[in-house]
């Protein structure tokens, strides 16, 4: 569904990054360090997600990844949550 809502909105290749079997209670998770690292890199114009807590459970967690995301120019977008 990630795919389909990337093709709609024309964000571009989407790239798959999970942590399967990985709490989202801290920021320590492989592939979220793969995404920050892509972010830093200014490999990724739009981060997608399900739901907002699966970046992170850790609200102070949540709100660093997004002004970091909005340093870098990157836009964050939910799934089934509506982000203005």
């Amino acid at each position: 569904r990630l795919r389909s809502y990337g093709e709609l909105h024309d964000l571009g290749r989407v790239t798959v990054l999970a942590d399967p079997g990985r709490s989202g209670k801290d920021l320590d998770r492989p592939a979220l360090q793969q995404l920050l690292t892509m972010v830093d890199q200014g490999h990724v114009a739009h981060v997608l997600t399900w739901r907002l807590d699966r970046l992170s459970r850790n609200l102070s967690d949540l709100i660093l990844l997004a002004d970091r995301f909005g340093q870098q120019g990157v836009a964050l977008h939910s799934f089934t949550e509506r982000i203005d």
